[in-house]
């Protein structure tokens, strides 16, 4: 037999309030009971689906848990991949180098630049960047000597 609760144990149950476990409702995410109107929602008549309820819940915890995840993963990816040198993500490393983002990003993933992926951003370390960043200064001024 199919089990009833009344509004104000399906927004126990759920957490949220009755005007959004109406909202639920009409959308369909919950069942209300054959012949159960919404001014039964005044009342204490039992006049939602416990399995809806319950199967909602579930639903609502699992994409909270996913948010989650995705903010940890989002915290891990502004960090460093270690202490023990300066980093520099691949905006700084730009500012450094006096190149675009992009080119940072190519030459890394090219191999062409000492940097690593962490947390799907690219690092360079701070003194590589300012090394490289002399020899290009050096390359730049070579270029211009006359012959």
């Amino acid at each position: 037999m199919t089990e009833w609760l009344t509004y104000l144990e399906a927004t126990r149950r759920l957490g949220v309030t009755p005007g959004t476990v109406r909202e639920m409702l009409n959308r369909g995410d919950l069942v209300r009971r054959p012949g159960a109107r919404d001014q039964d929602r005044r009342r204490r008549d039992p006049a939602v689906n416990a399995a809806s309820v319950e199967r909602l819940r579930a639903t609502r915890e699992q994409r909270r848990a996913e948010r989650a995840a995705a903010a940890e993963r989002a915290a891990i990816r502004g960090t460093p991949p270690d202490d023990e040198h300066v980093w520099l993500n691949d905006h700084a490393a730009a500012a450094v180098l006096r190149v675009s983002r992009s080119w940072v990003k190519l030459r890394a993933w090219e191999g062409r630049i000492p940097a690593t992926k962490h947390g799907g951003r690219w690092w360079v370390r701070r003194d590589h960047a300012e090394q490289l960043a002399r020899v290009r200064a050096a390359v730049d001024t070579w270029k211009e000597v006359p012959d």
